[in-house]
């Protein structure tokens, strides 16, 4: 027996392959083998986990679990094959209500052979062989919707609980009322198989109806002809059951025949074509109804014939349909139409032509996935030779993941396309040679890389898709084309010789000379055809305006009728989030149909950031992966040598910004750096199969983000279903591939799968529809906004392919533009034809400014020029402005500019702080009271300031050293410097150093050359450098004023003393790029009446007679000015302040009218925006009429400290 074993104790869902003997396996089986029914058990396999299979990893939603219960339903809508509604406050999985019912005692010994779902009135059982003693009946309540009830009777019935996803009582009721949970793949996992020599699984049952709720009652959909056999060694006759509603039963599939009699009837003639014909028939829709109202309609009526009302049986009709939403909307008319008719309905097998082949071919080998083929292509781009990659411009070294990847891509849709069309790689190149022998040559080269993809999939016992080369799974099966408009050749020609197909096509029939026999539109007949006109044609300036100019069409049509449908076509997906934005503002809910992408999802971010890490270990991927909301949380921090405490960000920002590091190797990473790379190091290894790298992934997984209360990963929501599914898909390749494969090729291939699943929009049914190109004319919206019309959108030119341009794709007989043209054509006639009112909304610009020119199809037609004079025509332009949201209360939309708060004032402040308050109180607030900083990554060089630390740490080094600044020399003091600079280097700057902070370093040794030539002259004229790096005592140097006092801090750079003169100096490094003069820099305005904006080197000279500097005592009054190392070397010199008494005595009085202000406190806006802030604060109003004014130089920044 191999089964999950919910109803039979508390076992759970125990893994084969990972469980050692002796663990809950052996357990397990023990405890079967103890049961008062003594049943065989052959096996127990992996039962089938949210997560994957290992008992103790991820053990997901495990049976017997109170919180959990539903395991995978099948259905297209959503992530992990559910549907995106599924919900609620109680799941419809309840294996452990009923077990076996049965009826009368039974006089004989049975064996189970299958699952099957019974009705109200089963009277016997699927096939039994022997084993099973039953000696009293167990009688079971009816259930609501589904199960048996008291008067179940017969020999003997198995029931099984329904797997249900539907409406809870307590709501609206699911006019779809079950959904069928067997899965598709019958090589996933194996689930409830009671033994039985012929019994197939329900892995192998096709999807009965997947899809959501519709409408407000229950309408029986879900039936199967279960049959009843003998009992070997009984007379007992094989029973057809016949059809109930509304009582729904689920069954195994098993491998018999198909049922006879009415349910396995073949449909009448006009579905399908007689045996043995080539030719397809077609049938027109017509244009007066809704194409797929009148499909489903037509489906219908076609069905067999069912005695007593039973359900309209479709089970053997398999339909092709463009999309998955127009699939979603037929299932939905089907069951509405069948309701309608008072009848329930076996629907019909709902897929795409993508997913048409493993449907209707039975192949001798499994076909391969898409990560097989993948993994196959990277194998044999790995295997090649050097000189064999070179052929077609690789170098081997050169290949990571990402680039492998690529390629990997790149060539399986070349051999695909060529696959599906029934051309081979050979006579391509054959082709090619005529023009283009070097082409040629690389598509030689492609194919001998292409065969040992194959090889490599033949030694796996699979084969590829697309070729259609397979028997079919059964003979003369129906299928439907419904607006299919591209089909490969390949598929034709297997459709042709081993179907009943026929081409339904949304067209009247007089358009029949325009269709090939599959209901392809001819691309001769529809070149020359003149396009319809729209109803009306919008034509904006810009996209912004384009969505206003859609928001006003929508509440133009809403208030003309409350019930309008109204859908919006997007063909340009550049503008979807200027929709998605403008509709959010507006209140108005945009139902987006393709869902959002994968990648853009938290769980999609943290693949592709962990990828990037685990490549190159580069500081930027884990600066990136470390800045991912579900692991910093996790991050630890960094405590400075003052005790200062730096979050896991500011820590990892501030070693990217000062030691500017290449790799996160870097041996003086902050903890938070050494935490993800020691996660993620596992993966960085050489070796290991699929397996292992999975195991370490979800190690990783665990390391990085933590785990919950059940021991999973607490990965974060959004896009969690889709990695779980990949995750699953690339372990199963694992257990029959054993070949080596990179933790970095194991994530990319991850990604690579996730790369076109989408998550489901949430929103509801009442918001308005967004869909692509190609579902349009499946929509039944009365309004249809079309949007992104314009050349390049719309039938757009031929993407070029590296390997197989255009003309040699025309030479094969490839389809190519003519085909899309004609298609493209076919559906905008479609959309014209006045079975819904169609807006085309047109953008003039791009939102990069770009002007943009309609489509060339909305210019067919005789009015085809006074549609393209009204597109250019700029007064006809709608400038239309989106208007802002009403403001909440608290939210940060009302916030405004940032407010000073009251706060105790500081006990210090420092000199160079006084131009923060004068320039602004806020930002003086925000910066050195508050102590808010810039927090980034972006600096891939030292940042001004960071670049003039150096330089003053290189002369600081040099001024504290007594024997250097004795020296006199300019080639030693020049040599010293270097031997100091160097030293600086090895110690801050992480190696390998940057390309950029290698040309910054030789420019900071310009600077001190340039340097050493000055200190030496000011030596030869009596200069001493007496002291270097003099702080100022906060205790002694203060400032009094009426509402207290306040301490200075400071460090002057150095200080000079003249022996021959008698003269002092203070000088403070300057190592801006212009090189301010002191006046310059402190003071601003008019020449006549200059204001201060700095007090740095006033402040210095007020309190100079506090200093002791080298154990003299100032004798005279002291000079002060800046020494500037300016980019120009020549200009490096000396500059010293020329200021007056008088001057000196104004800028006294505003350092103690600062002091006041400070101390007293103030509440006020932000007035002056000032670097790095108008980032922090993109978007802020700030009430200045000058608001630039305060933006600093770069010379500033460059020269601050």
């Amino acid at each position: 027996m191999k089964c999950r074993l919910h109803s039979l104790g508390r076992i759970g869902g125990i893994s084969r392959t990972l469980a050692p003997e002796g663990s809950d396996a052996a357990l397990a089986r023990q405890w079967i083998e103890g049961l008062s029914m003594p049943l065989d058990v052959k096996d127990l396999g992996t039962g089938p986990l949210l997560w994957l299979s290992h008992h103790r990893r991820f053990p997901g939603h495990e049976p017997c679990d109170p919180a959990t219960g539903i395991g995978q339903i099948t259905g297209d809508d959503g992530v992990g094959r559910t549907d995106h509604r599924t919900g609620g406050l109680a799941t419809g999985i309840d294996p452990v209500r009923t077990i076996v019912a049965l009826g009368s005692r039974s006089r004989f010994r049975m064996d189970v052979d299958g699952i099957v779902g019974t009705r109200l009135h089963a009277r016997l059982a699927a096939d039994a062989a022997a084993g099973v003693k039953i000696d009293d009946r167990v009688l079971a309540h009816r259930q609501a919707r589904s199960g048996t009830d008291l008067d179940t009777g017969g020999i003997l019935t198995v029931v099984t609980s329904q797997d249900m996803e539907g409406a809870l009582c307590a709501r609206m009721h699911s006019l779809l009322q079950i959904l069928d949970p067997g899965l598709v793949d019958a090589d996933r996992i194996r689930m409830l198989r009671l033994a039985g020599d012929r019994a197939c699984v329900a892995a192998d049952a096709e999807p009965i109806v997947d899809d959501e709720s519709i409408g407000e009652f229950i309408a029986g959909i879900h039936f199967l002809n279960l049959t009843a056999g003998t009992v070997p060694g009984h007379d007992s006759p094989r029973v057809d059951l016949d059809f109930f509603r509304p009582q729904v039963g689920v069954a195994a599939r098993t491998s018999a025949p198909p049922c006879e009699g009415p349910v396995g009837a073949a449909l009448p003639r006009q579905i399908g074509r007689e045996q043995g014909a080539c030719r397809l028939n077609r049938i027109f829709l017509g244009t007066e109804h809704d194409a797929l109202e009148c499909a489903a309609a037509k489906m219908l009526e076609s069905a067999p014939p069912s005695a007593g009302g039973g359900p309209f049986d479709l089970r053997e009709l398999i339909v092709l349909i463009p999309g998955r939403q127009a699939g979603r909307r037929l299932r939905r008319v089907l069951v509405q139409q069948a309701d309608a008719l008072g009848r329930g309905l076996l629907p019909p097998r709902i897929s795409t032509p993508g997913h048409l082949e493993p449907l209707v071919c039975a192949p001798d080998q499994p076909f391969a996935t898409a990560l097989e083929d993948r993994i196959a292509w990277i194998r044999a781009l790995r295997s090649c030779p050097a000189d064999l990659l070179a052929t077609i411009g690789l170098e081997s070294a050169a290949l990571g993941a990402s680039a492998l990847l690529a390629l990997a891509r790149l060539l399986s849709r070349l051999s695909s396309d060529l696959r599906r069309e029934g051309v081979t790689l050979g006579q391509a190149a054959e082709t090619t040679a005529r023009n283009d022998p070097n082409a040629a040559l690389r598509l030689r080269t492609v194919e001998r890389i292409e065969a040992i993809r194959s090889a490599r999939l033949r030694e796996l016992g699979l084969t590829d898709t697309g070729e259609f080369c397979s028997n079919p799974a059964r003979q003369d099966q129906r299928i439907i084309l419904l607006g299919i408009l591209e089909i490969p050749a390949r598929m034709r020609q297997w459709l042709q010789q081993n179907c009943q197909a026929q081409a339904w096509i949304d067209a009247d029939e007089a358009m029949q000379h325009r269709y090939d026999e599959f209901g392809c539109p001819i691309p001769d007949q529809w070149e020359s055809l003149d396009g319809p006109a729209p109803a009306e044609m919008v034509v904006a300036d810009d996209p912004r305006s384009l969505t206003a100019a859609l928001l006003q069409q929508i509440h133009q049509h809403s208030s003309d009728s409350a019930e309008a449908q109204i859908t919006i076509g997007l063909l340009d997906q550049k503008l979807s989030p200027w929709l998605l934005e403008g509709f959010r503002r507006s209140g108005i809910p945009l139902h987006v149909a393709a869902g959002t992408p994968h990648a853009e999802s938290s769980c999609g971010r943290l693949l592709a950031d962990l990828h990037s890490a685990v490549e190159s270990l580069s500081r930027r991927s884990v600066a990136a992966l470390a800045r991912h909301p579900a692991i910093h949380i996790r991050l630890p921090g960094l405590t400075l040598k003052g005790g200062r405490e730096l979050e896991p960000i500011e820590s990892i920002d501030r070693w990217s910004s000062r030691r500017q590091p290449v790799q996160a190797s870097d041996p003086l990473a902050p903890p938070a750096v050494e935490f993800i790379r020691k996660a993620i190091e596992p993966l960085r290894t050489d070796a290991g199969n699929c397996s292992d790298r999975v195991q370490q992934l979800l190690q990783c997984f665990l390391d990085l983000v933590g785990s919950g209360d059940t021991g999973q990963p607490s990965l974060p929501a959004s896009g969690l279903d889709g990695l779980i599914s990949a995750v699953e898909k690339l372990s199963r390749i694992g257990d029959r591939d054993e070949d080596p494969l990179s933790g970095s090729d194991a994530i990319a291939l991850i990604i690579d799968l996730l790369e076109e699943s989408a998550i489901p929009d949430r929103h509801q049914n009442s918001s308005i529809g967004l869909l692509g190109w190609l579902e349009l004319s499946f929509d039944s919206a009365d309004v249809l906004l079309l949007t992104g019309a314009t050349e390049g959108q719309l039938s757009p030119a031929p993407s070029g392919d590296p390997l197989l341009p255009h003309g040699v794709r025309q030479e094969l007989g490839l389809p190519g533009t003519r085909e899309v043209g004609a298609r493209d054509s076919h559906l905008l006639h479609v959309l014209l034809d006045g079975r819904r009112k169609t807006i085309v909304a047109l953008c003039a610009r791009s939102g990069e400014g770009d002007p943009l020119l309609p489509s060339r199809l909305l210019l067919q037609g005789t009015d085809g020029l006074d549609r393209l004079a009204h597109f250019l025509d700029r007064k006809k332009r709608y400038r239309y402005h989106l208007g802002e949201p009403e403001q909440v209360a608290n939210s940060p939309d009302s916030l405004g500019a940032p407010r000073s708060v009251l706060l105790p004032p500081p006990e210090t402040i420092a000199v160079t702080s006084f131009s923060d308050y004068i320039e602004d109180p806020v930002l003086f607030q925000m910066n050195k009271v508050l102590r808010l900083r810039d927090c980034h990554d972006r600096d891939r060089q030292l940042n001004p300031a960071d670049f003039g630390s150096l330089i003053h740490k290189v002369l600081e080094c040099y001024g504290l050293d007594v024997e250097l600044r004795a020296l006199t020399d300019e080639d030693q003091i020049r040599d010293a410097l270097h031997q100091l600079l160097d030293r600086y280097r090895s110690r801050k700057i992480a190696d390998p150093a940057r390309a950029a902070v290698l040309v910054q370093l030789e420019q900071a040794r310009a600077r001190l050359d340039a340097w050493a030539s000055l200190q030496a002259h000011q030596r030869a004229q009596g200069w001493r450098l007496v002291d270097a790096e003099i702080d100022l005592d906060s205790t002694r140097c203060r400032i009094q004023v009426p509402e207290g006092e306040m301490g200075l801090s400071g460090r002057i750079d150095r200080i000079d003393y003249n022996e021959q003169t008698q003269r002092w100096r203070l000088l403070d490094y300057k190592t801006g790029d212009s090189g301010k003069t002191p006046e310059q820099d402190h003071r601003r305005g008019p020449k006549n009446s200059k204001s201060w904006v700095k007090l740095q080197l006033p402040l210095y000279l007020q309190f100079a007679h506090q200093l002791e500097i080298d154990g003299l005592t100032r004798q005279s009054e002291m000079e002060t000015g800046f020494c500037l190392l300016p980019a120009s070397p020549e200009e490096t010199r000396i500059e010293i302040a020329t200021w007056s008494p008088e001057d000196l005595e104004v800028a006294r009085e505003l350092s103690e009218a600062t002091v006041s202000e400070i101390l007293s406190g103030t509440e006020q806006p932000l007035s002056v925006l000032k670097t790095p802030w108008q980032r922090a604060f993109a978007g802020t109003t700030v009430e200045s009429a000058s608001r630039l004014d305060g933006i600093a130089d770069k010379d500033d920044e460059e020269g601050s400290r």
